[in-house]
Protein backbone atom coordinates (compact mmCIF):
# COMPACT_ATOMS: atom_id res chain seq x y z
CA UNK A 1 0.00 0.00 0.00
CA UNK A 2 1.32 3.48 -0.64
CA UNK A 3 0.37 6.91 0.13
CA UNK A 4 -2.87 6.23 -2.16
CA UNK A 5 -4.36 4.33 0.66
CA UNK A 6 -4.31 6.53 3.25
CA UNK A 7 -3.87 10.38 2.25
CA UNK A 8 -4.14 11.50 5.94
CA UNK A 9 -0.56 11.56 7.90
CA UNK A 10 -0.02 10.99 11.58
CA UNK A 11 0.64 14.68 11.98
CA UNK A 12 -3.22 15.66 10.96
CA UNK A 13 -4.40 16.86 7.69
CA UNK A 14 -3.17 16.08 4.21
CA UNK A 15 -0.98 18.85 3.50
CA UNK A 16 -2.87 20.77 1.66
CA UNK A 17 -2.78 24.01 4.31
CA UNK A 18 -5.40 23.37 6.87
CA UNK A 19 -8.30 22.65 3.62
CA UNK A 20 -9.69 19.76 5.71
CA UNK A 21 -10.63 22.26 8.83
CA UNK A 22 -11.80 24.44 6.16
CA UNK A 23 -14.22 21.41 5.03
CA UNK A 24 -14.96 20.32 8.72
CA UNK A 25 -16.07 24.21 10.06
CA UNK A 26 -18.04 24.85 6.49
CA UNK A 27 -20.22 21.31 6.76
CA UNK A 28 -20.39 22.16 10.69
CA UNK A 29 -22.22 25.82 9.79
CA UNK A 30 -23.87 24.16 7.02
CA UNK A 31 -26.00 22.06 9.31
CA UNK A 32 -25.95 24.27 12.50
CA UNK A 33 -27.07 27.46 11.00
CA UNK A 34 -30.58 26.73 9.53
CA UNK A 35 -31.09 24.38 12.32
CA UNK A 36 -30.41 27.69 14.51
CA UNK A 37 -32.33 29.37 12.00
CA UNK A 38 -35.40 27.07 12.09
CA UNK A 39 -35.44 27.14 16.25
CA UNK A 40 -35.67 30.89 16.31
CA UNK A 41 -38.28 30.92 13.85
CA UNK A 42 -40.46 28.36 15.61
CA UNK A 43 -39.67 29.93 18.58
CA UNK A 44 -40.33 33.23 17.44
CA UNK A 45 -43.01 32.87 14.77
CA UNK A 46 -44.60 29.88 14.77
CA UNK A 47 -47.18 29.87 12.26
CA UNK A 48 -44.34 31.47 9.89
CA UNK A 49 -42.15 28.50 11.16
CA UNK A 50 -45.07 26.06 9.77
CA UNK A 51 -45.43 27.72 5.88
CA UNK A 52 -41.11 27.82 5.27
CA UNK A 53 -41.00 24.56 7.00
CA UNK A 54 -43.40 23.00 4.24
CA UNK A 55 -41.63 24.84 1.64
CA UNK A 56 -38.09 24.07 2.62
CA UNK A 57 -39.27 20.25 3.08
CA UNK A 58 -39.87 19.94 -0.57
CA UNK A 59 -36.97 21.69 -1.66
CA UNK A 60 -34.91 19.86 0.89
CA UNK A 61 -36.51 16.25 -0.84
CA UNK A 62 -35.73 17.36 -4.27
CA UNK A 63 -32.55 18.45 -3.09
CA UNK A 64 -31.59 14.94 -1.96
CA UNK A 65 -32.95 12.79 -4.96
CA UNK A 66 -30.94 15.35 -7.07
CA UNK A 67 -27.82 14.73 -4.89
CA UNK A 68 -28.44 10.93 -5.18
CA UNK A 69 -29.22 10.67 -9.34
CA UNK A 70 -26.19 12.49 -9.67
CA UNK A 71 -23.94 10.25 -7.57
CA UNK A 72 -25.61 7.26 -8.65
CA UNK A 73 -24.39 8.61 -12.48
CA UNK A 74 -21.04 9.68 -11.87
CA UNK A 75 -20.17 6.49 -9.68
CA UNK A 76 -21.08 3.81 -11.62
CA UNK A 77 -18.26 3.46 -13.64
CA UNK A 78 -16.29 2.65 -9.89
CA UNK A 79 -19.24 0.34 -9.28
CA UNK A 80 -17.06 -3.50 -8.92
CA UNK A 81 -18.02 -6.06 -11.37
CA UNK A 82 -19.16 -9.03 -10.44
CA UNK A 83 -19.90 -8.47 -6.71
CA UNK A 84 -23.35 -9.61 -6.98
CA UNK A 85 -24.06 -13.03 -4.97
Amino acid sequence: MGDQAFPLRAGGGRGNDGQWQADVVGGLLGQVVPVAAGMLLRRHRPEMADRVHRISRRIADVLLAVLVLYFLVTGVTRLPEGSAG
